[in-house]
Protein backbone atom coordinates (compact mmCIF):
# COMPACT_ATOMS: atom_id res chain seq x y z
CA UNK A 1 0.00 0.00 0.00
CA UNK A 2 1.31 3.40 -0.51
CA UNK A 3 2.65 5.06 2.22
CA UNK A 4 0.80 8.23 1.37
CA UNK A 5 -2.20 6.59 1.69
CA UNK A 6 -1.45 5.48 5.46
CA UNK A 7 -0.50 8.85 6.63
CA UNK A 8 -4.10 9.93 6.03
CA UNK A 9 -5.91 7.04 7.42
CA UNK A 10 -7.25 6.30 10.87
CA UNK A 11 -6.79 9.79 13.06
CA UNK A 12 -5.55 11.54 10.11
CA UNK A 13 -1.79 10.95 10.74
CA UNK A 14 0.50 8.18 10.71
CA UNK A 15 2.26 8.25 14.05
CA UNK A 16 5.08 6.15 13.37
CA UNK A 17 5.81 9.08 9.96
CA UNK A 18 9.12 10.95 11.04
CA UNK A 19 7.60 13.85 9.49
CA UNK A 20 4.90 14.05 12.19
CA UNK A 21 4.78 17.84 13.78
CA UNK A 22 4.05 16.51 17.30
CA UNK A 23 7.45 14.15 16.75
CA UNK A 24 9.82 16.94 15.38
CA UNK A 25 8.27 19.47 17.81
CA UNK A 26 9.77 16.96 20.85
CA UNK A 27 13.13 16.79 19.26
CA UNK A 28 13.41 20.39 18.77
CA UNK A 29 12.34 20.65 22.08
CA UNK A 30 15.30 18.29 23.52
CA UNK A 31 17.40 19.40 21.33
CA UNK A 32 17.61 23.29 22.08
CA UNK A 33 17.56 22.14 25.85
CA UNK A 34 20.76 20.26 25.51
CA UNK A 35 22.37 23.36 23.94
CA UNK A 36 21.03 25.20 26.49
CA UNK A 37 22.49 22.98 29.67
CA UNK A 38 25.82 23.35 27.00
CA UNK A 39 25.95 26.96 26.74
CA UNK A 40 25.44 27.44 30.48
CA UNK A 41 27.80 25.11 31.24
CA UNK A 42 30.51 27.23 29.33
CA UNK A 43 28.99 30.08 30.43
CA UNK A 44 29.76 28.71 33.77
CA UNK A 45 33.55 27.60 33.05
CA UNK A 46 33.60 31.53 31.48
CA UNK A 47 32.86 32.86 35.03
CA UNK A 48 35.43 30.78 36.67
CA UNK A 49 38.17 31.73 34.42
CA UNK A 50 37.14 35.32 34.35
CA UNK A 51 38.69 37.47 36.54
CA UNK A 52 36.91 40.04 38.85
CA UNK A 53 36.46 43.50 37.18
CA UNK A 54 38.80 46.46 38.46
CA UNK A 55 36.22 49.12 37.67
CA UNK A 56 33.98 48.77 40.83
CA UNK A 57 36.71 49.12 43.25
CA UNK A 58 37.96 51.99 41.32
CA UNK A 59 35.35 53.71 42.21
CA UNK A 60 34.76 52.97 45.43
CA UNK A 61 38.29 54.29 46.07
CA UNK A 62 37.63 57.63 44.22
CA UNK A 63 33.95 58.87 46.15
CA UNK A 64 36.28 57.29 49.63
CA UNK A 65 38.74 59.59 49.07
CA UNK A 66 36.37 62.37 47.96
CA UNK A 67 34.53 61.87 51.18
CA UNK A 68 37.82 61.89 52.87
CA UNK A 69 38.60 65.46 51.58
CA UNK A 70 35.19 66.51 52.03
CA UNK A 71 35.61 65.87 55.94
CA UNK A 72 39.11 67.21 56.48
CA UNK A 73 37.97 70.26 54.59
CA UNK A 74 35.00 71.12 56.67
CA UNK A 75 36.92 70.15 59.94
CA UNK A 76 39.87 72.45 58.85
CA UNK A 77 36.98 75.25 58.41
CA UNK A 78 36.01 74.10 62.19
CA UNK A 79 39.42 73.97 63.73
CA UNK A 80 41.28 76.77 62.51
CA UNK A 81 39.31 80.08 63.16
CA UNK A 82 38.63 77.94 66.98
CA UNK A 83 42.26 77.29 67.13
CA UNK A 84 43.41 81.03 66.63
CA UNK A 85 40.78 82.41 68.59
CA UNK A 86 42.35 79.71 71.78
CA UNK A 87 45.76 80.43 70.81
CA UNK A 88 44.57 84.60 70.77
CA UNK A 89 43.14 83.55 74.18
CA UNK A 90 45.75 81.77 76.07
CA UNK A 91 48.55 84.87 74.67
CA UNK A 92 45.99 87.55 76.24
CA UNK A 93 46.54 89.32 79.14
CA UNK A 94 44.55 87.61 82.41
CA UNK A 95 43.80 91.30 83.69
CA UNK A 96 41.29 93.36 81.71
CA UNK A 97 41.68 95.91 80.99
CA UNK A 98 45.33 97.31 81.00
CA UNK A 99 45.90 100.20 82.90
CA UNK A 100 48.93 102.40 82.85
CA UNK A 101 49.84 104.51 85.70
CA UNK A 102 49.00 107.48 82.82
CA UNK A 103 45.63 106.53 82.14
CA UNK A 104 44.96 106.04 86.60
CA UNK A 105 44.81 110.45 86.40
CA UNK A 106 43.66 112.93 84.68
CA UNK A 107 44.98 116.46 83.47
CA UNK A 108 44.27 119.19 85.80
CA UNK A 109 42.12 122.11 83.70
CA UNK A 110 44.03 124.73 85.65
CA UNK A 111 47.62 123.22 85.42
CA UNK A 112 48.36 120.59 82.89
CA UNK A 113 51.20 119.40 84.53
CA UNK A 114 49.25 118.57 87.95
CA UNK A 115 47.43 115.21 87.36
CA UNK A 116 44.47 114.39 89.58
CA UNK A 117 43.54 110.40 90.35
CA UNK A 118 40.51 108.79 88.90
CA UNK A 119 37.56 107.42 90.71
CA UNK A 120 36.16 104.08 90.66
CA UNK A 121 32.98 102.68 89.38
CA UNK A 122 33.11 100.43 92.14
CA UNK A 123 32.73 103.43 94.43
CA UNK A 124 28.85 103.98 96.12
CA UNK A 125 27.16 105.39 96.10
CA UNK A 126 27.14 107.94 93.16
CA UNK A 127 28.71 111.41 93.59
CA UNK A 128 26.75 113.07 90.93
CA UNK A 129 23.36 112.30 88.60
CA UNK A 130 24.94 112.00 84.95
CA UNK A 131 28.30 110.66 83.29
CA UNK A 132 28.42 111.08 79.95
CA UNK A 133 31.19 108.73 78.15
CA UNK A 134 32.71 109.78 74.94
CA UNK A 135 35.26 107.59 72.77
CA UNK A 136 37.45 109.52 70.91
CA UNK A 137 39.87 109.55 68.09
CA UNK A 138 40.80 112.48 65.31
CA UNK A 139 37.47 114.35 66.32
CA UNK A 140 38.49 117.76 66.48
CA UNK A 141 36.03 118.65 63.14
CA UNK A 142 32.97 116.53 64.57
CA UNK A 143 33.08 117.33 68.14
CA UNK A 144 32.09 120.91 68.55
CA UNK A 145 29.11 120.00 66.90
CA UNK A 146 28.07 117.73 69.61
CA UNK A 147 29.51 119.81 72.15
CA UNK A 148 27.34 122.64 71.34
CA UNK A 149 24.59 120.25 71.58
CA UNK A 150 25.40 118.46 74.96
CA UNK A 151 26.27 121.44 76.46
CA UNK A 152 23.12 123.38 75.77
CA UNK A 153 21.06 120.72 77.24
CA UNK A 154 22.75 119.99 80.28
CA UNK A 155 23.25 123.83 81.03
CA UNK A 156 19.45 124.48 80.44
CA UNK A 157 18.40 120.98 82.94
CA UNK A 158 20.82 123.00 85.43
CA UNK A 159 19.05 125.63 85.27
CA UNK A 160 15.34 124.26 85.32
CA UNK A 161 16.86 121.29 88.01
CA UNK A 162 18.93 122.76 90.49
CA UNK A 163 20.97 120.23 92.07
CA UNK A 164 21.45 118.27 88.81
CA UNK A 165 25.14 117.48 88.65
CA UNK A 166 27.00 115.69 85.59
CA UNK A 167 30.23 115.10 83.84
CA UNK A 168 32.17 114.27 80.52
CA UNK A 169 34.75 111.82 80.53
CA UNK A 170 36.40 111.93 76.81
CA UNK A 171 38.59 108.51 76.30
CA UNK A 172 40.64 109.51 73.81
CA UNK A 173 43.20 106.89 72.11
CA UNK A 174 46.24 107.98 70.78
CA UNK A 175 44.86 110.82 68.38
CA UNK A 176 47.10 112.43 65.93
CA UNK A 177 45.23 115.64 65.80
CA UNK A 178 43.93 118.03 68.28
CA UNK A 179 41.51 116.30 69.67
CA UNK A 180 43.08 116.31 73.00
CA UNK A 181 43.80 119.97 72.73
CA UNK A 182 40.28 121.03 72.19
CA UNK A 183 39.11 118.54 74.88
CA UNK A 184 41.28 120.47 77.48
CA UNK A 185 39.80 123.83 75.69
CA UNK A 186 36.48 122.60 77.13
CA UNK A 187 37.72 121.32 80.49
CA UNK A 188 39.33 125.07 81.34
CA UNK A 189 35.90 126.51 80.43
CA UNK A 190 33.90 123.74 82.95
CA UNK A 191 36.39 122.84 84.87
CA UNK A 192 37.77 119.53 85.40
CA UNK A 193 35.48 118.33 87.58
CA UNK A 194 32.57 118.33 84.97
CA UNK A 195 35.32 117.46 81.79
CA UNK A 196 37.84 114.80 82.40
CA UNK A 197 40.16 113.55 79.52
CA UNK A 198 41.51 109.96 79.88
CA UNK A 199 44.31 109.63 77.41
CA UNK A 200 44.73 105.72 76.43
CA UNK A 201 48.03 104.61 76.13
CA UNK A 202 48.84 102.51 74.34
CA UNK A 203 46.37 102.20 71.10
CA UNK A 204 43.10 100.45 72.73
CA UNK A 205 39.89 100.69 70.50
CA UNK A 206 36.35 102.61 70.99
CA UNK A 207 35.38 99.26 73.01
CA UNK A 208 37.95 99.39 75.60
CA UNK A 209 37.60 103.47 75.39
CA UNK A 210 34.04 102.67 76.80
CA UNK A 211 34.74 100.29 79.15
CA UNK A 212 37.92 102.31 80.55
CA UNK A 213 35.40 105.73 80.66
CA UNK A 214 33.01 103.66 82.29
CA UNK A 215 35.11 102.44 85.21
CA UNK A 216 35.80 106.19 86.01
CA UNK A 217 32.32 107.38 86.37
CA UNK A 218 30.76 109.10 88.93
CA UNK A 219 27.24 109.38 87.82
CA UNK A 220 24.08 107.22 88.79
CA UNK A 221 23.32 106.61 85.04
CA UNK A 222 26.16 106.37 82.37
CA UNK A 223 25.43 107.26 79.09
CA UNK A 224 27.90 105.96 76.24
CA UNK A 225 27.39 108.72 73.34
CA UNK A 226 29.31 109.18 69.61
CA UNK A 227 31.55 112.03 69.43
CA UNK A 228 30.11 112.44 65.74
CA UNK A 229 26.87 113.82 67.25
CA UNK A 230 24.68 111.76 64.87
CA UNK A 231 22.10 111.08 67.75
CA UNK A 232 20.09 113.89 68.81
CA UNK A 233 21.09 114.69 72.21
CA UNK A 234 17.73 115.65 73.82
CA UNK A 235 16.60 112.07 73.14
CA UNK A 236 18.13 111.57 76.37
CA UNK A 237 14.95 112.31 77.84
CA UNK A 238 12.94 109.35 76.42
CA UNK A 239 15.72 107.24 77.33
CA UNK A 240 15.57 108.25 80.96
CA UNK A 241 11.67 108.11 80.71
CA UNK A 242 12.15 104.19 79.76
CA UNK A 243 14.59 103.80 82.35
CA UNK A 244 12.47 105.01 85.38
CA UNK A 245 10.20 102.27 84.57
CA UNK A 246 12.15 99.03 83.76
CA UNK A 247 14.64 99.85 86.32
CA UNK A 248 14.67 97.11 89.19
CA UNK A 249 16.34 97.44 92.45
CA UNK A 250 19.05 99.72 90.45
CA UNK A 251 19.30 97.81 87.29
CA UNK A 252 18.68 98.65 83.96
CA UNK A 253 19.63 99.43 80.58
CA UNK A 254 18.30 101.64 77.77
CA UNK A 255 19.24 101.14 74.40
CA UNK A 256 18.65 103.98 71.60
CA UNK A 257 17.91 102.54 68.23
CA UNK A 258 17.75 103.14 64.74
CA UNK A 259 15.84 100.33 63.75
CA UNK A 260 12.68 102.17 62.41
CA UNK A 261 15.04 104.06 60.25
CA UNK A 262 16.11 100.96 58.24
CA UNK A 263 13.22 101.32 56.02
CA UNK A 264 14.18 104.26 54.50
CA UNK A 265 17.46 103.89 53.72
CA UNK A 266 18.68 103.34 50.48
CA UNK A 267 21.50 100.96 50.52
CA UNK A 268 23.69 99.38 47.73
CA UNK A 269 23.79 95.62 47.11
CA UNK A 270 27.00 95.02 49.57
CA UNK A 271 25.86 97.40 52.11
CA UNK A 272 22.28 94.73 52.21
CA UNK A 273 24.44 91.33 52.71
CA UNK A 274 26.81 92.87 55.06
CA UNK A 275 24.16 94.32 57.51
CA UNK A 276 21.66 90.61 56.88
CA UNK A 277 24.50 89.07 57.25
CA UNK A 278 25.91 90.62 60.78
CA UNK A 279 22.16 90.85 62.10
CA UNK A 280 22.31 86.73 61.46
CA UNK A 281 25.59 86.67 63.51
CA UNK A 282 24.55 89.12 66.24
CA UNK A 283 21.33 87.34 66.67
CA UNK A 284 23.56 83.56 67.70
CA UNK A 285 24.66 86.06 70.53
CA UNK A 286 22.19 88.93 71.76
CA UNK A 287 18.04 88.09 71.65
CA UNK A 288 15.30 90.86 70.96
CA UNK A 289 17.23 93.44 70.16
CA UNK A 290 16.89 95.33 66.59
CA UNK A 291 20.12 97.67 66.94
CA UNK A 292 23.45 96.40 68.81
CA UNK A 293 25.73 99.15 67.33
CA UNK A 294 23.90 102.89 68.11
CA UNK A 295 26.24 104.66 70.16
CA UNK A 296 23.41 106.10 72.39
CA UNK A 297 23.02 104.11 75.81
CA UNK A 298 21.55 104.58 78.64
CA UNK A 299 22.91 102.31 81.89
CA UNK A 300 22.39 102.68 85.86
CA UNK A 301 25.15 102.63 87.59
CA UNK A 302 24.89 98.81 89.05
CA UNK A 303 24.72 97.59 85.22
CA UNK A 304 27.63 99.88 84.27
CA UNK A 305 29.64 97.70 86.79
CA UNK A 306 29.14 94.18 85.94
CA UNK A 307 29.15 95.48 82.24
CA UNK A 308 32.48 97.16 82.72
CA UNK A 309 34.10 94.46 85.07
CA UNK A 310 33.74 91.97 82.36
CA UNK A 311 33.63 93.06 79.04
CA UNK A 312 36.76 91.49 76.90
CA UNK A 313 35.98 93.21 73.46
CA UNK A 314 38.03 95.75 72.47
CA UNK A 315 36.54 97.13 69.19
CA UNK A 316 33.12 97.69 67.17
CA UNK A 317 31.38 94.22 68.11
CA UNK A 318 32.15 95.31 72.22
CA UNK A 319 28.41 96.78 71.85
CA UNK A 320 27.52 93.14 71.14
CA UNK A 321 28.75 91.82 74.29
CA UNK A 322 28.02 94.72 76.19
CA UNK A 323 23.91 93.31 75.66
CA UNK A 324 24.87 90.03 75.88
CA UNK A 325 26.42 90.36 79.88
CA UNK A 326 23.34 92.18 80.58
CA UNK A 327 21.39 89.66 79.50
CA UNK A 328 23.33 87.27 81.41
CA UNK A 329 23.16 89.61 84.70
CA UNK A 330 21.94 87.44 87.67
CA UNK A 331 20.40 90.22 89.94
CA UNK A 332 20.18 87.79 93.05
CA UNK A 333 23.80 86.80 92.74
CA UNK A 334 24.80 90.26 92.50
CA UNK A 335 23.11 91.10 95.46
CA UNK A 336 23.89 88.21 97.30
CA UNK A 337 20.25 86.97 98.00
CA UNK A 338 18.24 83.94 97.52
CA UNK A 339 16.57 83.15 94.33
CA UNK A 340 13.20 82.73 94.71
CA UNK A 341 11.47 81.38 91.17
CA UNK A 342 12.79 82.59 88.30
CA UNK A 343 15.86 84.41 87.70
CA UNK A 344 16.19 88.26 87.66
CA UNK A 345 18.08 89.62 84.98
CA UNK A 346 18.71 92.80 83.96
CA UNK A 347 15.40 94.56 82.20
CA UNK A 348 16.91 96.32 78.60
CA UNK A 349 14.38 98.15 76.90
CA UNK A 350 14.91 99.51 73.04
CA UNK A 351 13.21 102.89 71.95
CA UNK A 352 13.94 104.59 68.45
CA UNK A 353 15.34 107.60 68.57
CA UNK A 354 15.84 110.72 65.92
CA UNK A 355 19.43 110.02 64.42
CA UNK A 356 21.04 111.44 61.01
CA UNK A 357 24.41 110.52 58.83
CA UNK A 358 27.51 112.25 59.92
CA UNK A 359 30.43 112.68 57.17
CA UNK A 360 33.47 111.76 58.64
CA UNK A 361 32.94 108.13 59.85
CA UNK A 362 36.51 105.83 60.44
CA UNK A 363 34.70 102.71 59.71
CA UNK A 364 35.86 100.66 57.04
CA UNK A 365 32.97 98.56 55.27
CA UNK A 366 34.98 95.81 54.84
CA UNK A 367 37.34 95.69 57.27
CA UNK A 368 35.77 96.40 59.92
CA UNK A 369 32.92 94.19 59.29
CA UNK A 370 35.20 91.41 59.03
CA UNK A 371 36.89 92.27 62.30
CA UNK A 372 33.28 93.03 64.11
CA UNK A 373 32.16 89.28 62.24
CA UNK A 374 35.38 87.41 63.78
CA UNK A 375 34.81 89.34 67.26
CA UNK A 376 30.97 88.63 67.55
CA UNK A 377 32.30 84.26 66.75
CA UNK A 378 34.64 84.42 69.35
CA UNK A 379 32.37 85.84 71.90
CA UNK A 380 29.81 83.28 71.50
CA UNK A 381 32.68 80.52 71.47
CA UNK A 382 34.12 81.97 74.30
CA UNK A 383 31.01 82.27 76.59
CA UNK A 384 29.77 78.87 75.02
CA UNK A 385 32.73 77.13 76.05
CA UNK A 386 33.26 78.57 78.92
CA UNK A 387 36.46 80.09 78.23
CA UNK A 388 35.22 83.39 79.16
CA UNK A 389 33.26 83.19 82.64
CA UNK A 390 31.25 86.05 83.99
CA UNK A 391 32.23 87.81 87.32
CA UNK A 392 30.37 89.06 90.07
CA UNK A 393 31.91 92.28 90.21
CA UNK A 394 30.85 94.17 93.59
CA UNK A 395 30.43 97.41 94.81
CA UNK A 396 33.55 98.85 97.38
Amino acid sequence: MDKKYHRKVGLGIYQGDPLSPSIAKNKSNKNNSRNNNKNNNKNKNNNKNKKPSQKPKQQKKKKSFLLYFILFFVLALILVPVSAIIYQIQTAPQEWPIWTEHESTFRSSEDPNIRKPFPSLLDDPAEIDLTLVVPTRNEVKRLPKMMDETLEFLEKREKEQPGFTWEIIFTDDLSTDNTQELVMEYAKQYTDNKIRLLEMNPWCGKGCGVQKGMLRARGKYILMLDADGASKFSELNKLEEEMEKIEVEGFGLVIGSRKHLEADAERTFIRTVLMKGFHLLVSSVVRGVGDTQCGFKLFSRATARQIAGNMRVSGFAADVEMLYIAQHIDIDKVQGKQRQGKKRTCPIKEIGIIWEEIDGSKVDLLTDSLRMGRDIFKIRVNYLFKIWNLKTILQN
